[in-house]
């Protein structure tokens, strides 16, 4: 028996265990598609990561590379400006 002295009004409005089941399984009907959805996207957010990771990779060895030319250049031209006694380019 409920004590209607604690409970008041709400006595009447109390879930049974049958309830409290039954609301578990819907919850987990509907949550456990999104969670599997969620798994696919972390999945998918961890493989673009390193693909990212990757590309940026790539990049810095591309721009080592071009600097690396570009000095070459700067430097070759350089000497060929001072061989025929031009002024510099800057």
């Amino acid at each position: 028996m409920i004590d209607t002295k604690y409970w008041g009004k709400y006595s009447n409005s109390m879930l049974t265990n049958n309830d409290l089941q039954a609301i578990r399984k819907v919850i987990k009907e509907e949550v456990g598609p999104l969670d599997r959805k969620v798994v696919t996207l972390d999945k998918k957010v961890e493989k673009l990561d390193k693909k990212l990771d990757k590309a940026q990779e790539d990049i810095s060895a591309i721009l080592t590379t071009v600097i690396e030319h570009h000095d070459a250049l700067e430097k070759r031209v350089g000497h060929i400006e001072e061989h025929l006694n031009l002024h510099p380019s800057a």
